[in-house]
């Protein structure tokens, strides 16, 4: 076979190379174009739905979310956000519900303290959440029995709102009215102080008449004169 006739045999094996070439190379391309939107779509099909966060628990339907306390001169009820009361202390009751209660209002369990008593004072457990206080007897042997104390619980308060509980109290008080505005108000006797102190529904500690615990509210300024607390306690005139 001479040079000039092997020409043709040689180009047209370079052409067949080069053409399985070209056709495995498409091939290739084609393969992996097709595959990839088919592994995207089976890879987002089998995600997991994302799992509620933990941080955010349910509200349970049982016990709805206290909206606001509202003191009384017999007591304090808990309110929910449609009005509706669910839970009611009196004076005279036992302390243990009311702590239970006021713990499920606030979220939190209180701080608890104790207020030393004198010849003419009691001794308190004092149960406090920032901005609320409450307070329940504390007796010892020699000590009359509860049902002859005067003011087995009472409560003080020192913010508006409390764990976003809202607090109100009689007379149109709250914490942060000025000497001017409790003025206003019409007390029933003012303390001049300091610190000043002004005494609303002063007839109503009768306890001793008629065996139900009715207290007079005390509001009690701050350096700068706005009302800084508001306690309901049994009557002592002021002392």
């Amino acid at each position: 076979m001479t040079p000039r006739n092997r020409v043709p045999i040689i180009l047209g094996s370079v052409a067949a190379v080069l053409l399985v070439a070209v056709i495995v190379a498409l091939t290739i391309l084609l393969t992996r174009g097709s595959g990839t939107p088919a592994s995207s779509t089976q890879t987002d099909a089998a995600a997991p739905a994302p799992a509620p966060s933990a941080s955010t628990p349910a509200a349970d339907p049982a016990h709805p979310a206290a909206a606001r306390i509202v003191l009384a001169a017999d007591g304090f009820s808990i309110v929910d956000a449609e009005g509706e009361q669910t839970f009611r202390h009196g004076w005279g009751d036992e302390g243990a519900p009311a702590i239970a209660a006021l713990t499920d209002a606030f979220g939190a369990p209180p701080t608890e303290g104790f207020q030393n008593g004198d010849a003419q004072h009691y001794a308190y457990t004092l149960y406090d959440w920032e901005g609320f206080r409450f307070a329940d007897v504390s007796l010892s042997a020699g000590n009359k029995p509860r049902e002859k104390v005067p003011d087995p619980t009472w409560v003080s308060y020192t913010a508006n709102t409390v764990a976003g509980v809202e607090v109100g109290a009689e007379f149109g008080l709250a914490i942060g009215l000025t000497a001017d505005e409790v003025e206003a108000l019409h007390p029933d006797a003012t303390t001049a102080g300091p610190p000043a102190a002004y005494r609303f529904g002063t007839d109503r500690s009768t306890f001793y008449q008629d065996g139900v615990r009715s207290y007079t509210v005390t509001a009690t300024a701050d350096a700068g004169g706005e009302v800084a607390e508001i306690a309901y306690r049994f009557d002592t005139g002021g002392q």
